[in-house]
């Protein structure tokens, strides 16, 4: 029951104002920095499939860097009665001829991934592991689906051989 009502204060009003409009699959790096470049508002769960998960909203700003080759998103979201920031960088490897991304916030250590871009889904999904290497072995999948021409979700899962676990939950919306 706290999952609903935590998504209709949170998530709610987000798609009451949202345009529905599912945008065409992307043809390069070039047109993923358009499509994910200016300001959001955002959303987040965190361990979403708890009962005891919890969330909190804040903003986004995302702006091209390393000349066009990535997309930097910086998250500043209100959490627990405090300011949470996270960076999430997309980008495109043109030697490995794959989608990166690198996910770090100011409470822990990031991670490190890489994967492909599902034109039929409109999704990346991206796999790697933490830059913590020596403490911590768990993979990581960062799977980004894109809902709508001003909409989409990150969702962070940690992945183990005996369970796999979402862990964070992102939802952005074009302010």
């Amino acid at each position: 029951m706290k999952k609903y009502i935590l998504f209709f204060i949170l998530i709610f009003p987000f798609i009451l104002f949202s345009q529905n409009e599912k945008p065409e699959p992307f043809g390069g790096i070039d047109e993923v920095v358009k499509y994910f470049k200016g300001n959001w508002y955002v959303t987040f769960l965190s361990k979403p499939e708890r009962d005891d998960s919890r969330g909190g909203k804040g903003t986004a700003v995302a702006v091209e860097v390393f000349n066009g080759n990535a997309i930097e998103i910086t998250n500043s979201m209100k959490f627990l009665q405090r300011l949470y920031n996270t960076k999430l960088f997309i980008g495109f490897d043109r030697e490995e001829m794959s989608y990166f991304a690198n996910l770090v916030n100011d409470v822990s250590y990031g991670i490190a991934v890489n994967g492909i871009y599902k034109p039929e889904n409109n999704q990346f999904v991206l796999n790697g592991f933490s830059a913590n290497y020596e403490k911590d072995t768990l993979k990581y999948s960062l799977v980004i689906d894109i809902v709508r021409k001003d909409k989409f979700i990150v969702n962070l899962y940690h992945i183990s051989p005996i369970k796999s676990e979402k862990i964070l939950e992102l939802g952005y919306i074009k302010e």
